[in-house]
């Protein structure tokens, strides 16, 4: 992330290449994705957080420092690193997602604290504009702005709380903040927490039905995923909760479909 001349930044390079130029023709890609929720690593202090997962067989010291800690900054210049990677790489010009979740609740105040540990600001919850401001930010020199979106706590913004936990009430704000950005919103990653509860994806799937202006881009966490059987949908489990939302699936695909706000990803390459 910090340095592009390391040897992981090296490694990473050939490895980009190789791997879109092997799969670019492959109709199967729609796009390509730089990370994995990157933006909620950057801007914390990782020398007062108590961090596990550290692999000592790979060298990782036995313990993280602030010498792990990473910037919006940082994060910016490495995703015009990747998609610069890309871009050379791919002769068909797909489109490139960020990955990101949605942001911190106080991803602005964070950022802007980041070189003062001690500042009693960084966990300031921030306001719309600035939520709009770090959505922008964060997806710096990508096509698509990337939302994982879960509902829940999520749902607490901007000093209140939007609406149910389990509905979808922040969606229209990642919308407006990705249209203010000038990107095309994608909601990388949508679902719900127990077979029992599908709620939030019901009614993400019923707001997705009533955008106006598309494409429409989102792709559901986890479809028949045995690792994760509480957040997965499985057409073959025969359960009742899966049932639901797969047939509102279909519905909401059907009339998008219908409207033609399916099948234009290419558009806005």
């Amino acid at each position: 992330f910090t340095n592009s001349t390391s040897t992981s930044s090296s490694m990473l390079k050939a490895y980009v290449g190789k791997f879109v130029g092997r799969y670019q023709h492959s109709p199967s890609v729609f796009a390509w994705e730089i990370g994995n929720e990157n933006n909620l690593h950057v801007d914390l202090d990782f020398g007062r957080l108590n961090m596990t997962e550290i692999d000592t067989s790979q060298g990782t010291p036995t313990h993280r420092s602030r010498a792990d800690n990473v910037s919006t900054a940082n994060l910016v210049e490495f995703q015009h690193r990747v998609t610069a990677w890309i871009k050379a790489a791919d002769k068909h010009g797909h489109p490139i997602s960020t990955g990101h979740s949605t942001p911190r609740p106080s991803a602005w105040h964070l950022a802007q604290a980041y070189l003062q540990p001690g500042n009693s600001s960084r966990w300031e919850v921030d306001t719309e504009d600035q939520f709009d401001e770090t959505v922008a930010l964060q997806a710096a020199g990508c096509d698509l702005v990337s939302f994982h979106y879960y509902g829940w706590v999520d749902n607490v913004r901007f000093g209140r709380t939007l609406g149910d936990p389990d509905s979808a009430a922040l969606f229209p704000f990642l919308v407006r903040a990705a249209q203010s950005a000038g990107k095309q919103w994608y909601i990388g990653e949508f679902g719900t927490r127990s077979p029992a509860d599908r709620n939030f994806t019901l009614d993400l799937l019923d707001q997705l039905a009533t955008v106006k202006h598309g494409p429409v881009l989102a792709t559901m966490w986890t479809w028949e995923f045995s690792w994760q059987p509480n957040i997965t949908v499985d057409p073959h489990d025969g359960r009742a909760g899966d049932k639901a939302v797969i047939q509102k699936i279909r519905a909401v695909n059907a009339k998008l479909q219908k409207s033609g706000l399916a099948d234009r990803g290419r558009e806005f390459g």
